[in-house]
């Protein structure tokens, strides 16, 4: 049956007792001259290594089929059944379990013997048959073959008796098993796309297409939505805005979906139509898409996203982005200012007007000591609190400097040491403090910019 491809075949096959109503001998015979291999490996329980094995190489001398191991081992074609009483080792190895009843550790043991059949042998398709052996063996080398993605599975077929056992052989069934490994594809591709690996999920849900060499229009319509989301993450991730949400239009509106899923995608879309286009305030005065409360919760869910995946650097550096964010929003919604062209002659107070003498950009300190000290904004307050703490602005003492000054410290900005965990969920803690402070509704908000998760219950067919 070497008939899906024309390379030679390694066959693993597992061997069970059988009896002589039951020849299961005469199934694996029938297997090898089906399949026409150029080398056999057989798994075996101590029993029928002793037993059963024997019988199969007098089967197998039996068929034609043995002519083709034959040839391996003379190096000669020919047309005569040679008579070898037993298989020379050239052309088959015997792997012998000590329990056939154990479904794992029989699983790592044909792992192991795989690999080195694909190591010895690596012109050989291999074949896995599957047909007789007990049941854990062969749960075990099926396992063990879709997991290393064995190019062909096997099973032989024929009439059966009243226990349900089979009396003779009459059909081989082979095939490829495109389908199952585009379902493990595709369920890997769900897995990082809840791990944010973006990339990573596009690649494995398009492998998953390409490899249904068999028409599965399900199938394959679900790991073209899988796709779909993943680009509009990633996008999204990039902070590119417009392209994410074009992307997540044509994904989120699709009718494979169930509608608490579309419902949570149009969410998304939602949120991602303020970071393009921009908002009102409560007086109906637009506000430009960069000002917008949207793109500073986008930002702390980026960061957040970062520390989740162990990014403590970038989680901080984002941080320390939005720290800065955060003020000159406050500066320019409500004060009309900006940081990159401050009006110090318009100050009123002598404190600020003395410190701002002649600044016509302001850094992140800046900005809050300016809040802090010409409007007596909340906001600048609180900076002032967590940053400086009992301290001075010489000597801050307050658990965001500590914080941000690790950033400053580490590779990403100016200095050699990386991040630790806990200084990037301090920092992390507070600025979802201060957001919640600033922002109505910021857990809704949140919730609709939030990436969503998924599994096979957000398809209608599942």
């Amino acid at each position: 049956m070497n008939e899906l491809k024309n390379e030679p075949i390694a066959l693993i096959a597992t061997v069970g007792t059988g009896g002589e109503k039951n020849p299961v001998w005469e199934a694996i015979a029938f297997s090898v001259e089906q399949h026409k291999p150029e080398f056999v490996c057989w798994l075996c329980s101590e029993k029928t290594a002793q037993e059963t094995l024997p019988k199969v190489c007098q089967a197998v001398n039996n068929t034609l089929g043995f002519r083709y191991l034959a040839e391996n081992y003379t190096g000669e074609e020919t047309e005569e059944i040679i008579d070898l009483p037993v298989m020379p080792e050239k052309v088959q190895e015997t792997h012998i379990s000590q329990n056939p009843d154990d479904v794992q550790k029989l699983f790592l043991e044909y792992l192991s013997v795989i690999d080195r059949i694909r190591s010895s042998r690596p012109g050989c398709r291999i074949v896995a048959d599957f047909t007789s052996g007990t049941k854990a063996m062969s749960a075990a080398l099926t396992m063990a073959a879709t997991a290393r993605k064995v190019e062909v599975l096997s099973y032989m077929t024929g009439p059966r008796d009243a226990s349900g056992r089979a009396t003779t052989t009459t059909h081989a069934i082979a095939f490829e098993p495109d389908q199952i490994y585009a379902q493990g594809m595709l369920d890997r591709a769900m897995d990082y796309l809840n791990q944010n690996e973006f990339q990573t999920a596009i690649t494995l849900a398009e492998q998953a297409r390409q490899g249904l060499r068999l028409e599965n229009p399900e199938l394959s319509r679900k790991a073209f939505l899988i796709k779909g989301l993943a680009m509009a993450y990633k996008k999204w991730d990039l902070f590119l805005y417009k392209d994410a949400r074009d992307t997540l239009i044509s994904t989120a509106r699709q009718s494979e979906w169930i509608p608490e899923f579309r419902k949570k995608l149009e969410a998304n879309l939602a949120f991602l139509e303020v970071c393009v286009n921009g908002d009102r305030d409560a007086r109906g005065k637009a506000i430009d898409p960069e000002w917008t409360n949207e793109r500073l919760l986008d930002l702390y869910l980026n960061a957040k996203r970062r520390f989740e995946t162990g990014g403590y650097d970038d989680c901080v550096s984002r941080c320390y982005r939005l720290v800065e964010y955060i003020a000159q929003q406050r500066l320019y919604l409500h004060y009309g200012i900006e940081t990159d062209n401050v009006p110090f002659w318009t100050l009123k107070k002598t404190e600020a007007r003395e410190y701002f003498n002649n600044k016509s950009r302001m850094g992140l300190e800046d900005a809050y000591r300016l809040l802090e000290m010409e409007f007596d904004d909340e906001l600048g307050r609180a900076f002032v609190r967590e940053y400086v703490g009992n301290g001075s602005w010489k000597e801050r003492k307050g658990p965001l400097s500590g914080a941000l000054s690790s950033r400053n410290q580490s590779l990403l900005a100016h200095g050699f040491s990386p991040i630790s965990e806990r200084n990037a969920q301090t920092i992390l803690e507070i600025i979802a403090d201060w957001l919640s402070r600033w922002i109505p509704q910021m857990e809704t908000q949140m919730t609709k910019g939030t990436f969503n998760r998924v599994d096979y219950t957000m398809f209608k067919n599942h």
